[in-house]
């Protein structure tokens, strides 16, 4: 019944949520966690984390705390923040006197924005999608973008920036089970660094 989270009726809600307490106490022994680690539930219970019901959603969580790999996520959050460094150095470069912002402001009145020659990537189809991904050089998430249009890749963007952790999880599984890849840390970063330069732009019209 856990593997199948859209099953999580009313009727179902209570038995999903007695399920999950189990596993959050066998979580804390030592033994049966390396044999969850082991048998890479982490989709299930990614699954249950964005439940409707609290109650599952919160068991959910604290044992995906559990069963990811400590030295993994201290990658991960490394990484992040260094991204995050990286970004607002480059949005302080980019800060300009308010002089002379207003100066440019004035200049470029009668002159259209970046954008407004651009398509917005909701309304990309599945091949500019692809071709997207091949110029920014992210090859290794073809294969888990494969058939997604402009919209859908957004929406994918959104959901990283949300809960960045649980995504670089899933779409690892997802890479590793399904596609046979490989996903590391560098290469989900650089997927949502090349999106965040179209869909926040995007944003801000």
């Amino acid at each position: 019944m856990l593997k199948n989270p859209l099953s999580t009726t009313t009727n179902n809600e209570a038995l999903i949520f007695v399920a999950l307490q189990a596993f959050r106490s066998f979580s804390r022994n030592p033994a049966f966690l390396a044999i969850m680690k082991r048998c890479s539930l982490t989709p299930v219970f990614n699954a249950y984390a964005s439940s409707s019901s609290s109650n599952i959603k919160q068991s959910a969580a604290d044992i995906l705390t559990r069963i990811i790999d400590e030295h993994e996520s201290h990658e991960f959050d490394r990484a992040m923040k260094s991204l995050d460094n990286d970004i607002e150095l480059q949005n302080k470069k980019l800060e300009e006197p308010e002089e002379i912002v207003k100066m440019k402001a004035v200049k470029s009145t009668s002159k259209p924005k970046k954008n407004d020659s651009m398509e917005k990537i909701t309304k990309w189809d599945e091949q500019k999608v692809r071709d997207f991904l091949i110029r920014q050089n992210l090859i290794v998430m073809i294969s888990i973008c494969d058939g997604i249009n402009g919209e859908e890749l957004y929406n994918l963007y959104h959901m990283c920036k949300t809960n960045s952790t649980l995504m670089y999880r899933s779409l690892k599984s997802e890479l590793s089970k399904v596609h046979h890849g490989v996903l590391s840390i560098s290469s989900y970063l650089h997927f949502v660094s090349r999106l965040s330069t179209v869909c926040d732009d995007d944003d801000a019209l």
